[in-house]
């Protein structure tokens, strides 16, 4: 499936949403006298899940923007609207949460005031390198991108520098071998944002967002373990690795000997991508590519879909 290509996504955007992050930037390293600067180039290394609109006997939908009559909930019929609101003019509102009861307040919020704080930057500015092993799954934001070399224009021909391929390289193997990975900051829709930069064998250079650190839950709200006491308690106890040792067998500790025999019956090489791919993503091509043919009652083959079925059901328990 075609990804939209990043310049084409203005077209689809409410002016509400700003300015997307650039696709061609400069990676900026500072080195206590000139500052490395690379041209990179940004892209996706994932494409979107197939998307389907909403529709009438065969016709899509038309979404209005409308401000409902104050006694109505939700809008279901016309007379349930009290105007029709022009989307240029859709101001932002915030939810007062401290308002206890009876109907909900909400304050009007000018969300221009934060535009000129963090204007759009072609910058993308290390801030510090840290260890590999310092950042962890949960830390991740979901969007990944391949930053390559990027040229100039001579004679309508895009040239990369030498120069450039160089402090590539060196940056590239400089990591590599120090298992590391740079931190940077860059905005994209009007948003100051970061990403974990580091080397792969696959895409050459990565750039993984990260979730703002005070996004993350305080421990207490929601979560078994309330605190860090409760959290030592757990794993440094009664049951602790101490004690496990001492529940061992022939001079091995019991964590050794229960881990030993599910990391041997489950240990790959590397991930399977038969073993995470989206099979609903893929009954959903093979649903529409049936209802293009007029199939109105189609039947659906999960085998088609994957081969390794009987391996994967018994991974995945299903």
């Amino acid at each position: 499936m075609n990804s939209i290509p990043l310049e084409k996504m203005m077209d689809f955007l409410p002016v509400s949403l700003g300015i997307p992050m650039f696709k061609n930037l400069v990676l900026q390293i500072d080195t206590g006298k000139k500052p490395i600067e690379l041209p990179v180039h940004i892209e996706c290394i994932a494409d979107h899940k197939t998307g389907l609109k909403m529709g009438f006997k065969g016709r899509p939908v038309k979404q209005l923007t409308v401000l409902a009559n104050d006694d109505v909930d939700v809008v279901r019929t016309p007379e349930d609207i009290e105007c029709v609101v022009d989307r240029s003019q859709v101001e932002s509102l915030f939810l007062n949460p401290e308002k206890e009861r009876g109907k909900p307040q909400y304050v009007p919020v000018n969300k221009d005031t934060l535009k000129s704080v963090f204007p759009a930057c072609r910058f993308l500015k290390v801030l510090c390198s840290v260890d590999q092993d310092a950042l962890k799954p949960y830390m991740f934001d979901g969007a990944h991108y391949r930053l390559s070399l990027h040229g100039t224009l001579k004679k309508r021909v895009k040239v990369v520098e030498t120069a450039d391929k160089r402090m590539y390289n060196i940056l590239y193997h400089g990591m590599s071998s120090h298992k590391a990975c740079l931190i940077a900051r860059f905005v994209s829709f009007g948003r100051e944002k970061f990403g974990a930069i580091y080397p792969t064998e696959d895409f050459g250079f990565v750039m993984s967002n990260l979730i703002h650190s005070n996004y993350f839950r305080e421990k207490g709200i929601g979560h078994i373990l309330k605190s860090g006491a409760e959290l030592d308690a757990l794993v440094n106890g009664s049951l602790s690795k101490e004690k496990l040792k001492e529940l061992g067998a022939d001079g091995k500790p019991m964590y050794d000997i229960v881990f030993s025999k599910i990391h041997e019956r489950h240990k790959k090489g590397a991930i399977d991508p038969a073993m995470i791919r989206d099979r609903y993503e893929e009954l959903l091509k093979q649903l529409i590519s049936k209802s293009k043919e007029g199939d109105v009652d189609p039947v659906l083959d999960l085998d088609d879909v994957i081969k390794e079925k009987d391996e994967l059901e018994e991974i995945l328990d299903i």
